[in-house]
């Protein structure tokens, strides 16, 4: 039993969590028993993430039935029920469950998606109550700017027809909210949803880049008394895939990407684009804001002539652009010219790099990264052979001991010791036995057999050595390479590392 009133009770905050995304409709029907002296009143405040206050709901009557409505954007009410009584109370019911108050004072409540009804109920000493009905209606109507909704995490890992169908998160089974001391007391997450991101337009080394979606920031909270906190301290115990809808106006899905903020900058984290659907799914990398930006530019080795010696380049264009939106290919940032490095000062096309291809294939496939940057036992030399390294940049040694780790480039031997040498260029023929390792393509081991296959593909295919034959035989049926000659002592140029990444990662549905 609850102490005796005295002539006012304190406010007793409830939060009801209301899985209400545009509209509340709140119906109000009061019931007094006869021989109650009591006056119960009911305020309701939501959470304001523009200035993380409290903003109290104003009632709206209905002009023909005189019933009561509150409007939401929130489906986290705080109900505050004040009582006005010489009686004593015994309980307090919600839905015919009574309220046990815990250490915070707080206490939640969940509706179903359409119409739900709830009964608040005070009971008082003597068999006499007041109660106090609500039909509430929940609907899945898109969200203003600023919007929250507050949820749970639910054993499946799966959070769907939230913002319209806007956001989709899909966690692994038993995801948990944890920090240092394991599963946090709170597992409730906080999504809000904006219009733009926080920063409005933002804008990255080439260009500016407009939102093509709502700005979607989710954070850990905790709920107490009417106050919501931001357990930033806190993480997800696994990460999964998140889904978000893009404007269908957008004319090029293709240069689409999901730009993910974990409060120390926007960084590109790629997507997989459904045209069909209107979405983008990319990593979930944990709490943080994501955003669908579109990430293009006009490079000049695709509007005008480099020098006079006119090698176009122009074919590769469908290709760069969809890897530099995604971030798999970057410019040169050595270049102050408008290329993104193609061709080279002398007009010619640019070879790829050793790191070129590693960094192409790690990002691509979104490999994590290996922290420690230590050199791995296996390359004795280092990695590089010569007396003055140029890559010394912790997140590039990082790229290159994944590539090496994940065994996708497995290092090259000079003067009796094996070397990553990231700078040196590569040959078609060694892209291709990279390729088919990535791809883990089937190579047949009969040599006469794959001798006469290659004969029947390639004019040149007697320059192909005996190593690679087996790999490039595997790639040319994948369809990666396709020219009549295959030109296997040739350098891989940029241009070409950028379709032959495109198509592999079609292959493996990272495109």
């Amino acid at each position: 039993m609850l102490a005796k009133c005295e002539k006012k009770y304190p406010a007793l905050f409830v939060i009801l969590g209301l899985l209400v995304l545009a509209g509340l409709s709140v119906f109000v029907n009061i019931v007094e028993a006869a021989d109650v002296s009591a006056d119960v009143s009911v305020s309701m405040y939501i959470y304001s993430p523009s200035d993380g206050s409290n903003k109290e709901l104003t009632a709206v009557t209905d002009s023909v039935t005189g019933d009561e409505y509150y409007n939401t954007y929130s489906n986290l009410i705080f109900l505050s029920v004040t009582i006005d009584s010489d009686n004593s109370v015994n309980k307090i019911t919600v839905n015919s469950k009574a309220l046990a108050e815990d250490e915070t004072g707080t206490y939640i409540f969940l509706t179903k998606t359409g119409e739900n009804n709830i009964t608040v109920k005070v009971d008082f000493e003597g068999a006499s109550s007041v109660s106090k009905s609500y039909k509430i209606n929940y609907y899945n109507d898109t969200a203003p700017q600023n919007t929250t909704y507050t949820l749970s995490i639910p054993p499946s890992g799966v959070i769907t027809n939230l913002f319209d169908g806007s956001i989709k998160l899909y966690l692994p089974k038993n995801t948990f909210i944890v920090n240092d001391d394991g599963p946090t007391d709170s597992q409730y997450i906080m999504i809000i949803a904006s219009k733009e991101p926080s920063d409005r337009r933002y804008r990255d080394d080439y260009a500016e880049l407009p939102p093509n979606s709502k700005s979607f920031d989710i954070r850990p909270v905790v709920i107490s008394d009417d106050e919501i906190e931001f357990a930033d301290d806190s993480i997800l115990s696994s990460n999964g895939t998140i889904t978000l809808g893009y404007d269908e106006n957008i004319i090029r899905p293709e240069i689409l990407t999901v730009y993910y903020n974990a409060g120390n900058g926007w960084k590109n984290i790629g997507g997989l684009v459904s045209e069909k659907n209107k979405t983008i799914s990319a990593q979930f990398n944990g709490f943080g804001e994501y955003v669908v930006m579109a990430r293009s530019n006009n490079f000049s080795e695709f509007t005008k002539k480099i020098s006079e010696i006119d090698t176009s380049v122009s074919w590769s264009k469908q290709y760069v652009d969809v890897l530099y939106a995604r971030g798999i290919m970057e410019p040169n940032k050595n270049l102050s010219d408008g290329r993104f490095g193609l061709i080279n000062d002398a007009g010619e096309e640019e070879n790829a790099t050793r790191f070129d291809f590693a960094k192409a294939v790690v990002k691509g496939l979104g490999l994590q990264l290996v922290v420690d940057i230590t050199t791995p036992p296996g390359l004795d030399g280092g990695w590089e052979s010569g007396s003055s390294a140029s890559f010394t940049d912790s997140t590039e040694i990082a790229i290159m001991k994944t590539a090496y780790t994940n065994g996708i480039l497995q290092g090259t031997v000079k003067g009796g010791k094996k070397y990553f040498e990231p700078g040196d260029s590569l040959t078609r023929a060694q892209a291709a036995v990279i390729l088919a390792r990535v791809l883990k393509l089937k190579t047949d081991t009969d040599q006469d057999k794959v001798i006469a296959q290659l004969n029947k593909s390639y004019s040149d295919s007697c320059d192909i050595e005996a190593w690679a034959a087996p790999s490039v035989l595997a790639v040319s049926k994948a369809k990666i390479f396709t020219n009549k000659e295959f030109k296997p002592a040739e350098s891989l140029t940029c241009a070409q590392l950028a379709k032959i990444t495109y198509i592999m990662l079609q292959k493996v549905g990272k495109l």
